[in-house]
């Protein structure tokens, strides 16, 4: 890409550009990546924990289930945080702890939110490497 100007013309190099911005190696997917880093590190550390597990899952199962990927969705690097961690039934057990459950008879399950609150520490932080 060049970009003309009154007295000269600056040329980019797209290809380290595109290598900077949105390679694994790039200096935005580091970034990303610490993010990430602390946003699951964070999590990890707020997630419930019953000292005797529950439904048959050990101590920490949740915890032990939280991490991150980065992907390419077109120009952008993206962080995505998750749990793989499932109920015995195979529903999604972070969800239910995040934000709750309401069962047939209108009961609420507890919920404590773990996730949310290690995303929002890291967006007060500021985003940096």
């Amino acid at each position: 890409m060049d970009l003309q100007f009154p007295g000269g013309r600056l040329r980019f190099n797209d290809a380290a550009l595109d290598t900077l911005q949105l390679s694994p190696q790039g200096a935005t997917a580091r970034m990303v990546q610490a993010s990430c880093e602390r946003i699951v590190q964070e999590a990890k550390r707020l997630a419930p924990v019953s000292p005797d597990g529950s439904n048959g899952r050990p101590s920490g199962y949740l915890r032990s289930h939280i991490g991150y990927r980065l992907e390419r969705d077109g120009d952008v690097i993206v962080g995505i945080i998750e749990s793989t961690a499932t109920t015995p039934t195979g529903a999604p057990y972070p969800l239910f702890q995040e934000v709750g459950w309401t069962t047939r008879s209108g009961k609420r399950g507890k919920h404590t939110p773990y996730l949310r609150p290690a995303m929002e520490r890291e967006r007060q932080r500021g985003f940096r490497g």
